[in-house]
């Protein structure tokens, strides 16, 4: 079964936790032949302000041993999101999750490197996997709107063309 239908115009009506899961689980099956689709969402929370990633609207915590994941959104980025945005927001997320094991196998660089190139090193991998993240998240989005990814992509969505917001990130 598919996330709630609705318009992709204007703003996703009231949503309930019950509602933001149906979703974070129908990309997650959609999105499973990137690996992620054994993963066990611990929790799904709506929250204030991230305590983790202060500046964040949306995060997520990926277990390093287990297949785990948390997702937090904050109310605020809820209140005013529209359809197409919550569920790109999503695929972003899901995104970082399928990259958990590279972003790991980068982490025995920080005690090969100076203390101060680890730091830049560290910040300019970080702005690049962002980078990237966002542009597959767009092109995701973009395939299962246009029914391009194939037989997998459920019409129960109710996704219309939305206009693709590619910035380059450099």
């Amino acid at each position: 079964m598919g996330p709630p239908s609705y318009s992709r115009e204007g703003n996703v009506p009231s949503m309930t936790l019950e509602s933001l899961e149906r979703r974070v689980r129908y990309w997650q099956q959609q999105l499973g032949v990137l690996g992620i689709s054994h993963f066990e969402i611990e929790e799904i929370n709506i929250v204030e302000e991230d305590d983790e990633v202060p500046d964040a609207l949306v995060s997520i915590d990926i277990s390093h041993t287990y297949d785990k994941c948390k997702f937090h959104f904050t109310r605020d980025f809820l209140e005013g999101i529209t359809p197409t945005a919550l569920d790109k927001a999503i695929i972003h997320e899901w995104l970082h999750v399928a990259m958990r094991d590279f972003d790991r196998a980068a982490d025995p660089v920080s005690g090969w490197m100076p203390t101060g190139a680890y730091i830049d090193w560290a910040a300019r991998m970080d702005h690049e996997r962002e980078g990237f993240v966002q542009r597959a998240a767009e092109a995701l989005f973009f395939c299962y709107t246009f029914g391009i990814a194939g037989d997998s992509a459920s019409p129960e969505v109710g996704l219309d063309p939305a206009p693709l917001q590619v910035e380059r990130q450099h």
